[in-house]
């Protein structure tokens, strides 16, 4: 009976599905959100060697970039610091501001001290641009951003703050308290 003989089974099908890798333009987005910092950073040291590649990807991928970066940016290895950082000033020099302005401040209300304050200057950066393309974008993303951080415990981040309102305040004037929480 054919039945009752004991067959080897086949994994030629399975092993063929594992030997198929996704490739590195669909994976490296989700790479970067990886929590092996070893993986997201080679992800976003190729992201960033390779720009050009992804560059159509990058802005629908903003906000992944922009958090898992401010999250390796909290690493005390120095070299992957560096990595996440580059990578972030690749797309605020890169990707328009008015499309930068909502992940960098999404990504400030959710960093540590450290990613925070690497955040803010890169906000002040590109406030007048935002100013520029879409001023909207500053009531809306930005000021509860920054009357948030007025409460803030650091030093640091209450001056990075201050010089953020500065700059706002050059751009907006009285708008600035117009916009205001009555409580501020």
């Amino acid at each position: 009976d054919e039945k009752s003989i004991p067959r080897t089974l086949d994994f030629s099908k399975r092993d063929a599905a594992d030997s198929v890798v996704p490739s590195e333009e669909k994976d490296i987005f989700s790479r970067l959100n990886d929590p092996d910092s070893k993986v997201s950073s080679k992800a976003a040291e190729s992201l960033v060697n390779n720009y050009g590649e992804y560059e159509k990807d990058v802005p629908s991928n903003l906000g992944v970039i922009f958090s898992s970066q401010a999250a390796l940016f909290c690493s005390n290895n120095e070299n992957i610091k560096m990595k996440a950082e580059e990578l972030i000033d690749k797309c605020v020099n890169n990707v328009k501001a008015s499309l930068v302005v909502k992940p960098i401040c999404s990504s400030i209300t959710s960093s540590n001290v450290r990613s925070k304050l690497m955040l803010l200057d890169k906000l002040n950066r590109i406030l007048p641009q935002v100013a520029e393309e879409n001023p909207v974008l500053l009531s809306k993303h930005v000021l509860p951003v920054v009357y948030a951080l007025l409460d803030d415990k650091s030093k640091y981040i209450k001056k990075k703050t201050e010089d953020i309102v500065l700059t706002l305040y050059g751009l907006i004037g009285s708008a600035l308290i117009e916009f205001s929480p009555s409580n501020k």
